[in-house]
């Protein structure tokens, strides 16, 4: 009965280093695959701050601090709507702002 797990011992022990390294393969492709993810996840979310700036018409700082504002229940600042530039003329007016001073 010894012989045999003598000889057994050395194959159980190559099919483990060979299932660790497999296993090690795996982790390594799966953060691969994680760590794009998380990047998408990343674009996505500066994507849907941008839209949804635009759609209410503020910037995208002035929006973040609204949502910070609305997260921790303290009082965000007022935005008076008159104040309120689109983003598309404002951009415009930096624009014709770069091109005077050249």
């Amino acid at each position: 009965m010894s012989e045999d797990r003598k000889q057994r011992y050395p194959t159980d022990r190559i099919k483990l280093r060979a299932l660790a390294a497999r296993l090690d393969k795996e982790i390594a492709v799966r953060q691969e695959k994680l760590a794009v993810v998380k990047k998408l996840i990343v674009q996505a979310d500066s994507a849907c701050i941008v839209n949804t700036a635009k759609t209410y018409n503020v910037t995208p700082e002035e929006f973040i601090r609204m949502v910070q504002a609305l997260r921790s229940n303290t009082p965000g600042p007022e935005i008076d709507p008159k104040e309120v530039v689109p983003i598309e003329e404002a951009e415009d007016d930096e624009d014709t702002e770069e091109t005077e001073d050249e």
